[in-house]
Order: C-alpha cells, then sequence, then structure tokens
C-alpha cells in the first residue's frame, strides 16, 4: 500500500513540474526517467568487472541521466556539417558516427538474458538460443532476420512459435516542433516514435542476391511459425512496447498498447499476417517475473547469483541489460568525440568535491550526484 501511496505522490509532482521545464527536457523526460539506467547508481555489485565505469565514461552517464549540458555553448560541429546539441543526443542519430557497437553490445546483453531465461521458463535450453542464425528462409540462406534466434521445442502445446527473432534497434531520439503539453501527451509521442520502427521490422525486404521478395521472405516466416520480435531501444535507454511487454510485462509499464495498434497501418496482407503471429495470445510475455515465480518453486530463496544484487532472475537481467547501456552509451560517445578529436569534457579539479558527511547524502548515489551537480555549477 505504502509503495502505491508514494507512486501517487511521485506522478503528482511529476504533473505539476512538468510544465515548467525546458522543451529539450520536456521531449525526453519519459525516456531520462528509464528505471533500467538508474540501476549503476546502487543496484549493481561492484565485484562484476564488466560493471565498472572509468572516470569519463560515469561522468558520462550521469550528465545524460541527469540531462546535464556535457559542454557549455557554443555548440561543436559534428563532421556531418551540423552542430552537436549540448547533451550529446546527436551521436545517436548521426549516421557519421554510427551504431553499430553500441548496438553489438545491446544485442549481446538480450542474448546473455534469453540463454539464462528461456531454460527456466520452457523446454528451450541455451543450445537453442543463438546470434545471428543464418539459413532461416529457404532461398535467401545468408539473410539473418534476427539478432538473437531462440528455437523453441517442436509439438509443444505451450509453444505457439517454432523460433522468436528478436531484431535489436537503437533508435534515433525522437523530435518535434511541436510544444508537448503535459507528460501524457509527450509519453504517448515516444510511444508512437517506437511503434514506428517496430512496424519497419515487420517489413521484410526484397533479396535480390536469390530473387525472392518480400512478400515471398514474409509468408515463409509465417508458415515456419516464426514469430518477430521487434526490441527498440531509445538513445537514453528506454524499451519499446514490445520489448517491455516480452520481458516486464504491462502492468507497470509506461507504454501499453494493443494489437489493434498496428492492424491500422498501411501494411500488405503477408505482414499483417506475420504481425498477428507475433502478437498471438499465448505469445511469451513478461518472462523475467515467469521466471521468477519458477526459480522460487524450484530453489526456495536460494540466490539465483553469488551476490545479493541480483537474487533473483529478474533483478540479474534487468542489471544485465541496465548496466550494459549505461556504459556502453557512454562509450559510444566516447568514441565519436575521438573521431572528432574533440576533448572529453571534464571537471574542474580546483573545485574540492562535497564531503560525503550530510544526513542528506546517505548512499554513493546520492553523494555522486551532489558532487556532479556542485562541480557543474563551480566550473560554469
Amino acid at each position: 500500500m505504502s509503495k502505491n501511496i508514494q507512486k501517487e505522490i511521485a506522478i503528482k509532482r511529476l504533473r505539476q513540474s512538468y510544465p515548467t521545464l525546458p522543451p529539450l527536457i520536456q521531449r525526453h523526460l519519459p525516456s531520462t526517467l528509464s528505471a533500467l539506467t538508474s540501476i549503476p547508481f546502487g543496484q549493481s555489485t561492484r565485484t562484476d568487472r564488466t560493471n565498472h565505469f572509468s572516470i569519463d565514461e560515469f561522468k558520462i552517464f550521469m550528465q545524460r541521466k541527469l540531462r546535464l549540458p556535457l559542454w557549455p555553448p557554443p555548440p561543436p560541429l559534428c563532421s556531418c556539417g551540423r552542430h552537436i546539441d549540448i547533451y550529446g543526443d546527436h551521436f545517436f542519430k548521426c549516421k557519421e558516427t554510427g551504431k553499430k557497437e553500441l548496438h553489438d553490445r545491446i544485442r549481446d546483453s538480450v542474448y546473455t538474458i534469453c540463454q539464462e531465461i528461456f531454460p527456466i521458463i520452457s523446454d528451450t535450453t541455451k543450445n537453442d538460443v543463438h546470434r545471428e542464425l543464418t539459413h532461416i528462409f529457404e532461398k535467401a540462406t545468408q539473410m539473418r532476420p534476427g539478432d538473437i534466434v531462440v528455437k523453441h521445442p517442436l509439438n509443444s502445446a505451450s509453444e505457439p512459435h517454432a523460433t522468436t527473432l528478436i531484431d535489436v534497434t537503437i533508435i534515433p531520439p525522437y523530435q518535434s516542433n511541436q510544444p508537448t503539453t503535459s507528460y501524457e501527451n509527450v509519453s504517448q509521442n515516444m510511444k508512437t516514435h517506437h511503434q514506428i520502427y517496430e512496424h519497419q521490422k515487420f517489413k521484410i525486404n526484397d533479396h535480390p542476391k536469390s530473387n525472392s521478395t518480400s512478400e515471398e521472405l514474409t509468408s515463409e516466416l509465417v508458415n515456419k511459425r516464426h514469430r518477430m520480435l521487434p526490441f527498440t531501444v531509445d538513445h537514453l535507454g528506454m524499451l519499446g512496447p514490445i520489448a517491455t511487454e516480452f520481458l516486464l510485462g504491462t502492468k507497470n509499464a509506461l507504454f501499453k498498447y494493443s494489437p489493434n495498434e498496428y492492424d491500422k497501418r498501411n501494411t500488405s496482407i503477408e505482414t499483417k499476417k506475420l504481425v498477428e503471429l507475433a502478437l498471438h495470445k499465448k505469445r511469451h510475455v513478461n518472462i523475467l517475473t515467469t521466471a521468477n515465480s519458477l526459480w522460487k518453486a524450484a530453489y526456495g530463496s536460494q540466490w539465483f547469483t553469488n551476490t545479493y544484487h541480483a537474487q533473483s532472475p529478474r533483478q540479474w537481467a534487468k542489471q544485465v541489460l541496465g548496466n550494459t547501456f549505461s556504459l556502453q552509451s557512454s562509450k559510444h560517445i566516447l568514441r565519436a568525440l575521438n573521431k572528432l578529436n574533440m576533448q572529453t569534457p571534464t571537471t574542474s579539479t580546483k573545485t574540492p568535491k562535497p564531503q560525503c558527511s550530510s544526513i542528506n547524502l546517505r548512499t554513493p548515489s546520492q553523494y555522486a550526484v551532489r558532487s556532479l551537480r556542485y562541480n557543474l555549477h563551480a566550473s560554469a
């Protein structure tokens, strides 16, 4: 009950304060508040070296999470000819910097999660989970429609799909010149933004090398019961509607949708059938909560990992995804700066750091936030 009261109070405060925020903050506020990118503040174990940030990486991560400027004006110029915004969002849409490395690391984290979670919730084994598997199509054998391919047991009453094809996409920042009137309004706009890229993944392109048309390839996926699962992630770590439902369910999700929303788009009959298969009523949803329940039933209070930070499959999986995006998105910006021969933003060393002695700084995350704000204000 107390958590529900706290949630309602937080939502009320958010609605009251939203109109006072600058437009660039308003436009991306739902993504900024993503719970996944809050995990590195203290919900993950430091004994795992993959969770370690360098000083520059952590500083950029903090600045982007808090929507603090990465550098003072005037804005620097990118090699593409456009000015780079003060928050570094430009690097998540610019073709000059590219997003392949960031995409591949997110792909690897989803692959790792599927390898561990699917054996808990189904008869699928680790060996049934693959990365970028070929020979999905009979003619276009080299096409790889899924970054992660999960092969489900055949002739299983609980499996409406023979295969799940998870296609990870790092989508560009949402842009609009229209003023946003409320938090609910901008949330709906961002949901639509994700759905545009989700729907693009359902449209299989022609494959001229094998003389295969889009309709032929799409029909083959449907006939073989291959589920296409678009996994969209925005520049601040917010998951799209389908990815959210797949991992976490929709009970507390920001982006809730109806399967009918995808039927209204201008698509071919084959694509509509692929969407219908993807949104089958027996599809895998909320797999992390399901894994939690089955793990507890089988092992009781036994921890899923050797650290109290990840006692359950759900805790562990969220940490893998949240830490990976937070760290790799910072690395992405550092690579972009290095490519442009730009100096990494640094905090002034002349400013003394506040000591963690105040009763209002009880945790490392509180201290880090206060210290960053203090230093940036002093160096402004």
